[in-house]
């Protein structure tokens, strides 16, 4: 099972421990059988073998529960030498992949250099991971109090942020705390916590999805816009789409009439495995055939070894034109980009186009921009979620946390 499993199980294994709720806590609590009690977040339980996990900040855990903590760490001790040592073998074979096709402004392969480095010498010593998992017996636990829903994310956002002493402050004050780091504590998007959590042996599948993550989020050249049965590359932000020159313009005019057979992802996906990469973002477009609609789909493409590839996730939106108002596309009309396209299909032999036919062309275009807008927003969010911190910036010692609040 999953350490982020069934909530289902959980909710019947609380209900079993005589679980309750504060109205005010931000935190879960579980009071131990010696009459402490634990601040963090509940993850996954096993009703038939009487088992808990929960998430809790280590620095906390030493300082208040030192000894269930040195029990925490020696139980956890083994399980991350173990994934350590398979985590080093998959970077080493990353790396030998990317110098195998280099290319500029390579960003990621100096990070595995790091990240080698860094495993290497954190190897036999403590732990250093911000979160740790506690493992409980039912008779560990003599009582468990669950914090309203939701307060759970507030305490992860508290977690990513550094703050001091998120665990026991009320909600109140760590909803402000939080606003003033520039998040939306009303926000409902989740919150990704495995860059705090103690490194964990994973599936080959598993490790290939985030791979491609990485990949997509940090590589250039790796995404792709399909329409019907043209793929291109996606242009970077402001910018035109650029079909590479006079005969790739042919091609991709040849599939707009429906002239070239075959899936045209294939070979999309065919040169992403010769570089030498996993991961392709293909964002996916299709307009209703009266124009009353419009629906985004972006998915994450993982290439499981050879030229076989799955999609490994995906998110999309659907927006009608009916809903942004008749008037919706106005401004589309004065983009260069797309005044271009409209001389381009006047040019090549379909005449001049109707107007009330360009006003719904427009205003199908403002409804795309709006589901592109929100396919985009919550598949990049999966994205950062699943992704290595190629980008973040080397860890430093924790500094201008929020202040610490009396327990409630």
């Amino acid at each position: 099972m999953s350490p982020f499993g069934s909530a289902v199980i959980l909710a019947a294994w609380l209900a079993l421990a005589g679980a309750e709720k504060r109205d005010d806590a931000t935190a879960d609590a579980v009071t131990l059988r010696d009459g402490k009690v634990v601040f963090g977040e509940l993850i996954d339980s096993s009703p038939k073998a009487g088992t808990l996990a929960m998430v809790v900040r280590r620095a906390w855990a030493r300082e208040h529960v030192p000894a269930w903590a040195d029990k925490w760490e020696a139980a956890e001790a083994p399980v991350v030498r173990r994934a350590a040592a398979q985590r080093r073998e998959r970077l080493d074979a990353w790396r030998r992949d990317r110098l195998a096709r280099p290319e500029p402004d390579d960003r990621i392969t100096p990070w595995i250099d790091r990240e080698l480095v860094r495993l290497r010498d954190e190897a036999g010593g403590p732990p250093s991971s911000t979160l740790l998992i506690a493992r409980l017996s039912r008779g560990d636990a003599r009582t468990i109090v669950r914090a309203p829903a939701g307060r759970t994310r507030l305490l992860r956002l508290a977690w990513v942020s550094k703050f001091s002493n998120p665990e026991t402050m009320k909600a109140d004050a760590l909803k402000g705390a939080i606003e003033g780091r520039g998040y939306d504590p009303t926000a409902s998007s989740p919150v990704s916590i495995d860059a705090l959590l103690p490194l964990q042996p994973e599936s080959e599948s598993a490790w290939l999805v985030r791979r491609a993550a990485t990949e997509v989020s940090t590589d250039e050249g790796l995404r792709f816009v399909r329409y019907g049965s043209v793929v291109l590359p996606e242009p970077a932000s402001g910018q035109a789409m650029n079909l590479g020159g006079g005969l790739a313009a042919v091609s991709a005019l040849k599939d707009l009439l429906g002239e070239n057979p075959g899936d045209p992802l294939l070979p999309r996906l065919q040169g992403v495995a010769a570089r030498g990469r996993v991961g392709a973002v293909v964002t996916q477009l299709d307009t209703a055939a009266d124009l009353s609609g419009v629906t985004v789909e972006m998915t994450l493409w993982v290439r499981q070894g050879g030229d076989r590839w799955a999609p490994a996730g995906s998110r999309s939106a659907r927006v009608r034109p009916e809903d942004l108002g008749p008037e919706a596309g106005k401004d589309l009309a004065d983009d260069p980009q797309i005044a271009t396209v409209f001389r381009t299909i006047e040019a090549i032999g379909f005449g001049g186009i109707d107007p009330e036919i360009k006003r719904k062309s427009l205003n199908i275009g403002a409804a795309t921009r709006k589901a592109l807008g929100a396919a985009r927003s919550a598949a990049e969010a999966d994205l950062a979620g699943l992704s290595l911190p190629v980008l973040a910036a080397p860890k430093e010692k924790e500094k201008g946390a929020a202040p610490k609040e009396a327990a409630p």
